[in-house]
């Protein structure tokens, strides 16, 4: 694991939640995951579970039922890092959980706004996505 590992992130369309059990291995000290598919969620949280190891099951981590777009336009929160692997879709895209992809800097600069809200102090050596 690495010295700089972020504190808060954000991941935005979960899947099998392989995002939420590396930011769980890297010690994310709060790991919030967006996903628009409410099969997808109810099979993780179910059936799924223990195979892959109860993502949703460590207190670190919150599930959000939501559109990776509208979540990060309505949240006042700041994130360290902004996790998106399986989210850039065509299907993504069309549904609105994220935009399609010219304009994937723009949405992060979005969460970049909102996460500069949370600088650490100049003493905090803790990297901040910018």
């Amino acid at each position: 694991p690495r010295e700089d590992k972020p504190r808060d992130v954000l991941v935005i369309g979960l899947g099998g939640a392989p995002d939420i059990l590396a930011a769980r291995y890297h010690d994310a000290r709060r790991i919030v995951g967006v996903e628009v598919n409410r099969s997808t969620l109810d099979l993780v949280r179910g059936p799924y579970a223990a195979m892959l190891g109860g993502p949703y099951q460590d207190p670190r981590v919150t599930v959000v039922h939501a559109d990776g777009r509208g979540f990060v336009e309505r949240t006042r929160e700041g994130y360290d890092a902004l996790v998106m692997t399986g989210a850039d879709t065509y299907a993504a895209a069309q549904s609105g959980a994220v935009p399609p992809s010219g304009l994937v800097p723009q949405f992060c600069s979005a969460v970049c706004r909102r996460s500069q809200k949370k600088r650490p102090p100049a003493s905090d050596p803790t990297p901040r996505l910018d």
